[in-house]
């Protein structure tokens, strides 16, 4: 991976995903506010999005594959340290320790799910600027897995840094 000390001015990226009708641009703003709140540094805030949000650098997904599919073109995005949070994401105190998961080729939590699918929570993840999700999927994969967390997990399997503190209140 990327060693982030070698940087002279590295950016570290915060990214959501706004696609679709599930979500609108309030979610959006909302999270960037918590972000400015609870993480110093340089930062850079994107919303990979078909839509046009003010105030908000927007960058398009290579298609709109379909729910949490378009997750995977953020990491076509991917250059430098990144953040990355799902628009219902809450933010409740300083976030600074997740700067230090950016080194890694992915961090997120364990899944928490009761779904049974997938080993990596993506709600949070952190990465180095590593593309490899974003340069294996192809639509045999959306075909293949119930969703890009199995195609995360197929990709790292356990070899993905734990992310501690992030939980779910469902």
């Amino acid at each position: 991976g990327n060693d982030s000390s070698r940087c002279g001015v590295c950016m570290l990226t915060v990214l959501c995903v706004c696609t679709g009708d599930k979500y609108d641009q309030d979610r959006v703003y909302a999270l960037k506010r918590m972000v400015n709140k609870n993480l110093s540094g340089i930062l850079a805030f994107r919303c990979l999005t078909e839509k046009t949000i003010h105030g908000v650098q927007c960058v398009k997904p290579d298609v709109l594959y379909r729910s949490w599919w378009d997750k995977i073109s953020l990491f076509k995005y991917a250059h430098g340290e990144n953040i990355y949070f799902d628009l219902d994401t809450v933010i409740t105190g300083n976030i600074d320790y997740l700067k230090e998961y950016t080194k890694y080729d992915l961090a997120a939590p364990a899944n928490w799910g009761q779904s049974g699918h997938g080993g990596i929570q993506s709600s949070v993840m952190c990465w180095n600027g590593h593309r490899k999700p974003y340069e294996l999927f192809n639509d045999s994969v959306m075909n293949r897995l119930h969703g890009h967390q199995c195609f995360l997990t197929e990709i790292y399997g356990d070899n993905y840094a734990r992310i501690p503190k992030i939980y779910s209140y469902k």
